[in-house]
């Protein structure tokens, strides 16, 4: 079983989304307020 890490971050510098992925990160938001696109992504992360 593996657990699905999601980084949450204030920033959206391309280099620091790419650092995410690159370490096998399952997810990057950036932290705008939306909260759809945070629902958005957890049903992603369910499909898996």
């Amino acid at each position: 079983m593996t657990i699905p890490v999601v980084v949450i971050s204030n920033s959206d510098h391309p280099d620091d989304i790419e650092r995410v992925f690159g370490i096998s990160g399952d997810g990057y938001l950036v932290k705008l307020g939306n909260i759809d696109d945070f629902f958005e992504i957890i049903k992603q992360l369910g499909a898996h």
